[in-house]
């Protein structure tokens, strides 16, 4: 007996659309949650907390404080949570907005690796179809997670550019570690198929490590002569 065909190149392409729409969906709905409830219980206690103030103990300020300094701190992991899971500036403003704002949370302390963002005039305020900007964003965070922790690069660029009918990302480090050190780029590959972009990926020992996507629209097939 023979075995069963494996799945067809478009079968995979639309099994990774799928997928790739239902991972921006639940991450949504799961901001939207986090956002809505925990956000606002927090903020309640808090409120609570303030107007409970008056019990005369010798430890009193010190409980207000570090209680005070808890709800604060855990408001401030909520927020960051909201922006790792569902970027708000990618739907509300746009790629390039999401990636300057995804650049500045990288850089971190004084002394870390610099990353630079280069943006098109053409595609500062250029809007891509929602999938293929979630995409591009996801694979441009794997990119600088490989280049800034995985190769320890010292400096990394990010370039982005096009119009209507293109989009090209690039993500460049230099001065990193050997392409065996850092982890494979399954993730960003299988983003790129989703969206039907090409990807390159060019971790050469002793180069720049270099992540390339190419993303155009598909081209719609000519109408048959009558």
């Amino acid at each position: 007996m023979n075995a069963p065909a494996g799945p067809t190149p478009d079968e995979l392409a639309r099994l990774s659309r799928r997928l790739l729409e239902q991972e921006r969906q639940t991450s949504r709905r799961l901001a939207h949650t986090l956002h809505d409830e925990l956000g606002q219980t927090l903020a309640a206690l808090r409120l609570h907390w303030e107007a409970c103030r008056g019990a005369a103990t010798p430890a009193q300020g010190d409980m207000e404080a570090r209680i005070t300094h808890l709800v604060v701190l855990a408001n401030r992991q909520v927020r960051a949570m909201l922006a790792e899971l569902s970027p708000p500036l990618l739907d509300e403003l746009g790629l390039a907005a999401a990636l300057d704002n995804e650049i500045r949370q990288q850089q971190g302390a004084s002394g870390d690796p610099r990353v630079a963002l280069r943006v098109a005039g053409t595609a500062q305020l250029q809007r891509w179809p929602a999938d293929v900007e979630y995409a591009a964003f996801m694979i441009v965070r794997e990119a600088l997670q490989r280049a800034l922790h995985g190769e320890g690069c010292a400096t990394v660029h990010v370039n982005l550019d096009g119009d209507d009918g293109l989009l090209e990302l690039q993500v460049t480090g230099e001065g990193g570690a050997p392409a065996a050190q850092a982890p494979r780029p399954v993730g960003m590959r299988e983003r790129a198929l989703a969206i039907g972009a090409s990807l390159h990926v060019d971790d050469t020992a002793g180069q720049a490590s270099i992540v390339a996507l190419t993303w155009m629209p598909p081209v719609d097939e000519p109408p048959l002569p009558d």
